[in-house]
């Protein structure tokens, strides 16, 4: 059977919406991230926060890397853990590395951490 004529270049209705905004919406929203990072290491001491611990970890930049251990302090919520890192995983992570090596150093951490 055949398409009925002139269905093919049918038009549709526009629709009209009105988005209703309040100046009094934009104070009840309140943004609070998740996941909240303490990483020590020789003696200074780095802190970030992400809705993921992934984007947390990436947040956090060394100059000149972590080449020591790291202690890794993670807060979700009520839940707090701490980890102690390998020097070379901190450093492929934080440090000025390629991408794939800092993929892959992260990866090792989520697993360690456990969230």
């Amino acid at each position: 059977m055949a398409r009925p004529k002139g269905s093919k270049n049918k038009k549709f209705k526009k629709i009209k919406c009105q988005i209703l905004t309040s100046p009094f919406r934009v104070s009840e929203i309140s943004y609070q991230p998740t996941i909240k990072l303490t990483l020590k290491s020789v003696g200074r001491i780095y802190k970030s926060e992400g809705e993921t611990l992934e984007e947390a970890l990436r947040k956090i930049k060394i100059s000149g890397g972590a080449k020591a251990m790291c202690v890794l302090r993670v807060e979700k919520g009520d839940l707090v853990k701490e980890r102690i890192m390998n020097g070379n995983i901190a450093h492929k992570a934080f440090g000025e590395m390629g991408p794939t090596m800092k993929d892959f150093a992260i990866r090792k951490m989520v697993e360690l951490i456990g969230l």
